[in-house]
């Protein structure tokens, strides 16, 4: 008759089962740390971008207007955007700017020499974001 061996036939001990499910459970929970932090930077670039996607499309809108109305007809203050359950609001500012390389009023005639338009978008989240950009608008621009 052979022996049996009582050993041989033995699975893991609780302490190697509580060992290795600790190492898994450590793994699994950085795993959806990772996923959380990084689906709120996805969620974080992709509002950035549509800001500026916003500020794009409103310089394009200055653009195709007629210089002496762009004063009248692109200003606003606080107008309210919605995108994806995120709230923002887009400010317009434009601004007269008279160039002093050209002289002073009163040999100056040409009163203002170029507008100086800003668009601004603020988000309010979890990181309040602010974005804007500005650029400048001649009469000689071609129109």
């Amino acid at each position: 008759m052979s022996r049996f061996n009582n050993r041989a036939c033995t699975g893991f001990t609780f302490v190697e089962t509580a060992i290795a499910m600790a190492l898994l459970m450590v793994i699994f929970l950085g795993s959806v740390q990772y996923i959380q932090v990084s689906r709120g930077a996805i969620a974080a670039a992709a509002h950035a971008l549509k800001a500026w996607q916003t500020i794009t499309n409103r310089f394009e809108y200055a653009l195709a207007l007629d210089y002496s109305s762009l004063t009248d007809s692109l200003a606003e203050s606080g107008t309210l955007m919605a995108w994806d359950d995120l709230k923002s609001y887009r400010t317009t500012v434009v601004e007269n700017v008279d160039d002093p390389m050209d002289g002073s009023a009163p040999t100056d005639t040409v009163l203002p020499d170029y507008l100086k338009i800003t668009v601004k978008i603020a988000r309010f989240s979890a990181t309040n974001f602010t974005d804007s950009s500005s650029i400048y608008i001649t009469p000689q621009r071609g129109r």
